[in-house]
């Protein structure tokens, strides 16, 4: 997911300790979710104890980013040769 500038740094935090990360690697081959923004949003705003449930909402809408290069990202009407 992509988090705005200006994210707290505790929310940071909460989220490095479910397990998420800053994209740091290239040419990255891992598969990765696109959360909704404003998914994104209402977790920001979220109060501490409802942030399990947003987050949970917002991985429930995610939907699955295209990885560069790997032909099967690909839309069906491309075909390669």
């Amino acid at each position: 997911m992509t988090i705005q500038a200006g994210v707290s740094e505790e929310l940071w935090e909460w989220l490095a300790a479910q397990g998420w990360r800053e994209l740091t690697y290239a040419p990255d081959r891992r598969h990765y979710l696109v959360v909704p923004a404003p998914c994104v949003t209402k977790l920001i705003d979220a109060p501490e104890e409802l942030r399990p449930l947003a987050l949970s909402v917002a991985v429930s809408k995610a939907s699955y980013r295209p990885i560069v290069g790997d032909p099967n990202a690909l839309p069906r009407y491309i075909v390669r040769h």
